[in-house]
């Protein structure tokens, strides 16, 4: 699939997406009284270098409207980004 950038019509978008990316489980786990993790996201800011996993504090630094979601790390790569020297993706 590629990329996507964020639409930025609310300026809580990141967040949510942020947020859902850490706390999400699904029912089946939750009813199980398992916590299942979220699948591993990579994330960039349109305009840096770096690419983030999805849990690494320098995303909410990242404005919604230049957010870049990745599949995977090979696709963060081949956008010419980098790994990010704190959370290490």
């Amino acid at each position: 699939m590629g990329d996507r950038s964020l639409d930025s019509r609310s300026p809580s978008l990141r967040r949510l997406l942020v947020t859902t990316l850490l706390c999400w489980c699904t029912a089946t786990a939750a009813s199980c009284g398992e916590a299942e993790l979220p699948p591993t996201q990579f994330v960039a800011s349109s305009i840096r270098v770096p690419f983030h996993l999805s849990t690494c504090n320098r995303v909410k630094r990242i404005p919604a409207d230049k957010l870049v979601v990745f599949e995977d790390r090979e696709s963060a790569l081949a956008a010419k980004h980098e790994p990010c020297v704190t959370c290490r993706p």
